[in-house]
C-alpha cells in the first residue's frame, strides 16, 4: 500500500531510527518500522487483518472512520484510508480496495487517566 503522512514532523520521526527510539523506546521503534513495513508491503488493508499481534481494528466514537494497530506499551499506530474511502453497500469500508493510507498520529489515546482502577 501506499503510505502518506499527516504532517512533515510525522514522517520525519517515522523514518529515522534515532528519533523513533528517542521519542518512543527501543522495543516501539522497532515495533513502529515494523507496522510501517507491514502496511508498505500489504497489497491492501485486508490482507493486514492477518497479523494478529497488531489487532488491526476500525475505531469508532471520535474517532470514526480510523484505523489501529497496537503498538507497545499503550501506544497506538493510528490512520485513516485515503478519500474517497471505498464501501460496501451495507456502508461498512471496503478494506480489499483500500491501497492507501495516511498516518495520523501515535499516540496512547486511552492514557492513564482513563484506565479503570
Amino acid at each position: 500500500m501506499k503510505i502518506t503522512f499527516e504532517t512533515d514532523n510525522l514522517q520525519e520521526l517515522c523514518e529515522s531510527e534515532k528519533e523513533l527510539k528517542k521519542t518512543h523506546g527501543k522495543n516501539n521503534a522497532k515495533r513502529i518500522k515494523t507496522a510501517l513495513a507491514l502496511l508498505k508491503s500489504a497489497p491492501n488493508l485486508s490482507t493486514v487483518y492477518n497479523v494478529k499481534k497488531f489487532n488491526l481494528h476500525q475505531l469508532s466514537g471520535t474517532r470514526e472512520g480510523q484505523f489501529t494497530l497496537y503498538l507497545l506499551d499503550g501506544k497506538r499506530l493510528i490512520f485513516i484510508p485515503k478519500s474517497p474511502v471505498p464501501r460496501m453497500s451495507d456502508g461498512g469500508f471496503d478494506v480489499k480496495k483500500i491501497t492507501e493510507v495516511k498516518i495520523l498520529e501515535i499516540v496512547n489515546y486511552h492514557g492513564k487517566k482513563n484506565r479503570k482502577k
